[in-house]
C-alpha cells in the first residue's frame, strides 16, 4: 500500500489566440517523489475545439523547444511526449462548474506523475477563440 505526503494543488491556463501544439504547465510532481493525481477538471474552449494533456519530463526534453512563454514546451511533431489522455472536447465546463476529467465518482483512472516532471496541457486544433482553465490535485508518493 502506497504511503502518501505533500498533498499539491495546480491550476494552468491557455489563453485565447494561442497557436496550437504549445502545452502549458498545470502541476508538476516533487522532485524527488511521484504525483499520484486525484483531481484533474477543465472549463473551456469554444465549439470544435480541443485540448490533450502531455506528462513532461524536467528541463528542457530532448527533441522538444522551450516557447519562450512562461514555462510553455512545444509539443508537436515525432518528439512529443507522451499523452496523458486524448484529446477532450470542446466546452466541457465553466469556471464555476468544470467538468471532471479525473476524480469523478464513477472515474477508475489514476495518473501518476512521475518525480520531477509535470502535467501540461496544450491545444490541439488552431488558434482557440475561449480560455481553457485546468485544474488540479495530487499527492506525493512517499513510499
Amino acid at each position: 500500500m502506497a504511503k502518501y505526503g505533500k498533498v499539491i494543488y495546480g491550476y494552468g491556463v491557455i489563453k485565447n489566440g494561442n497557436d496550437p501544439n504549445i502545452a502549458y504547465p498545470i502541476i508538476s510532481a516533487e522532485k524527488d517523489y511521484p504525483c499520484q493525481l486525484m483531481g484533474l477538471s477543465l472549463a473551456g474552449g469554444d465549439a470544435s475545439e480541443y485540448v490533450a494533456f502531455y506528462v513532461v519530463p524536467p528541463g528542457k526534453p530532448a527533441g522538444l523547444t522551450i516557447d519562450g512563454r512562461k514555462n510553455s514546451v512545444c509539443v508537436a511533431g515525432n518528439n512529443s511526449p507522451p499523452l496523458a489522455g486524448g484529446a477532450t472536447g470542446a466546452d466541457p465546463g465553466t469556471n464555476s462548474a468544470p467538468s471532471a476529467i479525473l476524480g469523478g465518482r464513477d472515474s477508475p483512472q489514476h495518473i501518476i506523475i512521475p518525480a520531477g516532471y509535470q502535467l501540461m496541457f496544450a491545444g490541439v486544433t488552431a488558434s482557440n477563440v475561449a480560455n481553457w482553465n485546468a485544474q488540479a490535485i495530487g499527492q506525493s508518493i512517499i513510499g
